[in-house]
């Protein structure tokens, strides 16, 4: 029955059985991903739903019009760490990418329930970015490869005419993404 249904029927129907089941928490991660505007709002409402009966809804998401719409707090995870919880209503996008970045992290200050969060400044070495950054360069065009030579084609030519050949005929950059899109 479920295998005849559509992509956002299915969702709708996936979280629907879960949900009926009144789970003590219930983890989500990208409810609303890929379906159309009535079945997100069907399942942010089934899950404000079950949230006020008393269940711990916790949502991994990026979308973050649906985070701010229906979370009552956020945390960011950055580089296998999580942020400090934050108060929805306290937080903006500009936060959220800031914590994201990795630039700051979220720290509490103060007991309990009192207290408040400050964006601290995170001490990452420069020679620590530009090497993180020249190793994704490097594993992306080693992965590039890996899967030209794996369709048939010579990796090493594939990789100049896609990414050398572009920039050094003076192609624009709209050309070159005209170009990488079927």
């Amino acid at each position: 029955m479920a295998s005849a249904l559509s992509g956002g029927n299915l969702q709708k129907f996936v979280v629907g059985r879960e949900i009926s089941k009144g789970p003590k928490v219930f983890i989500v991660s990208q409810p609303t991903w890929g379906v159309d505007v009535g079945a997100a709002l069907f399942i942010r409402r089934a899950m404000l739903e079950l949230a006020e009966a008393g269940s711990a809804v916790v949502m991994i998401s990026q979308d973050l019009e649906e985070i701010f719409a229906i979370s009552h707090r956020v945390a960011v995870l950055h580089d296998g760490a999580i942020s400090a919880p934050m108060v929805t209503a306290d937080v903006t996008a500009e936060t959220v990418g800031l914590l994201d970045g990795g630039k700051y992290a979220a720290r509490w200050h103060g007991t309990g329930r009192c207290g408040m969060i400050n964006l601290v400044p995170r001490d990452i070495p420069h020679h620590l970015t530009l090497m993180t950054t020249a190793i994704a360069v490097a594993l992306t065009l080693v992965a590039g490869a890996g899967i030209f030579g794996i369709l048939g084609y010579d990796p090493l030519a594939a990789l100049y005419q896609f990414f050398i050949a572009p920039v050094s005929r003076g192609y624009q950059i709209a050309d070159l993404l005209v170009k990488a899109c079927p």
